[in-house]
């Protein structure tokens, strides 16, 4: 006399209800961690390195804080807050931003890779004091020093453009944008 054979459907959906559930608790902790804020110290040290290695020497960033978060779109960012830049060389101000949103690309990250799919930047204050002339005022500028402002205008657009390119981003936002210049008051 044989024992009745075991049925394979019953533990097929018990073993996919088990790991149904484990996937939701772990997504569900995912959730919580990132919304708690437990990760948000490393992250500040780890963006200002990023941003740092990014700015190819020749800026430095300060980041005041930094939170892995969810975009308005339901996207995983990586999100710094009040970052400082200054010119590694002379310290002078450059730029203050209230927030930076890096988009994490989910698909890259199933696959192990991190790309950032998107920037988002609010509360971006330009000072264009770096491309004022060393005598003062650019509207004082006289003719035989324009190449050497047009020289450093250019070596700057161009650190700028190496940064973007570095970052591989998708698509950049721009909010609240404001460019300071010298000796015109408030922007």
């Amino acid at each position: 006399h044989c024992p009745p054979p075991r049925r394979r459907g019953g533990f097929v959906a018990k073993a996919l209800v088990v790991l149904l559930f484990l996937f939701v608790a772990g997504a569900g902790g995912l959730f919580a961690a990132v919304e708690g804020g437990f990760l948000d110290r490393e992250l500040a040290r780890r963006a200002e390195g990023a941003l740092n290695g990014a700015l190819d020497g020749l800026f430095e960033a300060r980041v005041g804080s930094a939170a892995l978060r969810f975009s308005s779109r339901m996207a995983l960012a990586i999100e710094a807050r009040d970052v400082e830049v200054t010119e590694t060389d002379s310290g002078k101000h450059v730029t203050h931003t209230q927030s930076i949103r890096l988009l994490i690309d989910p698909l890259a990250l199933v696959t192990g890779r991190l790309k950032i799919g998107g920037v988002e930047a609010e509360g971006v204050d330009i000072d264009t004091a770096l491309l004022q002339t060393e005598g003062g005022d650019i509207a004082a500028l006289r003719v035989d020093a324009t190449p050497k402002v047009l020289e450093t205008v250019f070596t700057r657009l161009d650190a700028a453009v190496r940064f973007l390119d570095r970052s591989q981003a998708g698509d950049i936002t721009l909010s609240d944008l404001k460019m300071q210049f010298p000796g015109r008051g408030k922007p």
